[in-house]
């Protein structure tokens, strides 16, 4: 129903606050854990392109890392070797 709020599901954020580029991220992660190379690529795509669109200062290191490693994992499957 609109307007109505859950404290545990819509207050707390956790592992459930993701920003964009770490949803990005994550999905390019279990596109990997089930054999999707091109999904997995296409999500770490987009979590490096959603982090570099941000001010340099408020760019997460730790999703920029862990998508370019998922991005070229996903090439690698793929037998992609061009940059």
């Amino acid at each position: 129903m609109p307007g109505l709020t859950d404290d545990l599901h819509d207050e707390v954020a956790g592992e459930f606050g993701f920003t964009s580029e770490r949803l990005a991220m994550s999905n390019g992660s279990t596109c990997l854990l089930v054999g999707d190379a091109k999904g997995a690529e296409a999500a770490a795509k987009q979590s490096l392109e959603l982090a570099r669109a941000k001010p340099a200062a408020e760019r997460p290191i730790k999703v920029i890392g862990g998508a370019a490693a998922y991005l070229a994992m996903a090439r690698l499957l793929r037998s992609d070797f061009e940059p």
